[in-house]
Formats: structure tokens, C-alpha cells, sequence
């Protein structure tokens, strides 16, 4: 599997994420808002992935396929997807939503999911660190919303 085609499936996960988001926002629409704007950061996520592809060949990047197969990386998309179906397919509360929610971004985070290239260039790192650090302020942000409501209850 190419670098390119890494970054496709990083990318695709982003869009899956979203996707997901954007179906909550449907279902609870009394937080809408909430889960819209996790919704655009992650199509934000998605894009900045997809610019940095255009520009693997002009800069140094390495990927080490031995810690992130291109298995490993198909194999979140797959648990995102089976979350996704799992929505659709059940009705579930806003607190379970907030749990699956809070588990995606946990597993990115726990995968080390934007750790997947290595590089020296000061672009590839600011893109890739923004996305761990934004990643790990959805998971609070989720996390705080799942006590808010739950302290409603």
C-alpha cells in the first residue's frame, strides 16, 4: 500500500467520524450544535490529511509499516463503520451515543492513529499534531457533555 493510499483510508476514517457526528445531530436535535461543529472539525480533519498527500513526494516522509499495516489502519475504519451501522440499525440514547463517540476518539488517541507518518518537515508535523491535538479536545468535549447530561438525569 502506498503513502497515498494510507492517507486516503486515515482520510476516509475522518469522513466516517463525521458521518457519524452528522447522524447525531439528526437524532438529538436538541444538540445539534454540539455534535455539527465535532462534525466540521473532523471533514477539516479529513481535508488537512488530503492536502499533505499531495505533497508526499516532494517532501521526506516515512511510514513504518511494521507498527501501522494498512490492516491495522482498515481495521478502525471497519469499528467506525460497525458503530455507524450499529446507530442506524438501534435506538439509542444521547448518553450511548456520547459513548460510542467518546470510544472512536479514544481509539484514535489510544492507536496513536496520527502517528502514522514520521517526518522532518515542519508542515507534516504541525498538520499531524493538530489533528492528535484536536482529536484528544474532542474526547474532553465529549466527555464533558456525557456528565452534563447525565447530571440532568
Amino acid at each position: 500500500m502506498t503513502k497515498e493510499q494510507i492517507v486516503d483510508l486515515l482520510a476516509e476514517n475522518e469522513l466516517a467520524i463525521k458521518q457519524l457526528y452528522e447522524f447525531y445531530a439528526k437524532t438529538f436535535p436538541e444538540e445539534a450544535s454540539f455534535w455539527l461543529s465535532i462534525a466540521s472539525q473532523e471533514k477539516e480533519h479529513a481535508e488537512a490529511l488530503l492536502s499533505l498527500k499531495e505533497k508526499l513526494d516532494d517532501i521526506n516522509v516515512y511510514f513504518d509499516e511494521k507498527r501501522f499495516t494498512p490492516e491495522a489502519i482498515q481495521s478502525t475504519k471497519d469499528y467506525i463503520d460497525e458503530r455507524i451501522k450499529y446507530v442506524i440499525d438501534n435506538k439509542i440514547d444521547i448518553l450511548t451515543a456520547l459513548s460510542i463517540a467518546r470510544d472512536l476518539e479514544n481509539s484514535l488517541i489510544e492507536r496513536n492513529y496520527f502517528k502514522v507518518f514520521e517526518s522532518d518537515t515542519p508542515e507534516i508535523k504541525n498538520v499531524l499534531k493538530k489533528l492528535e491535538t484536536e482529536t484528544l479536545k474532542h474526547r474532553k468535549m465529549v466527555e464533558d457533555k456525557y456528565e452534563e447530561i447525565e447530571n440532568q438525569q
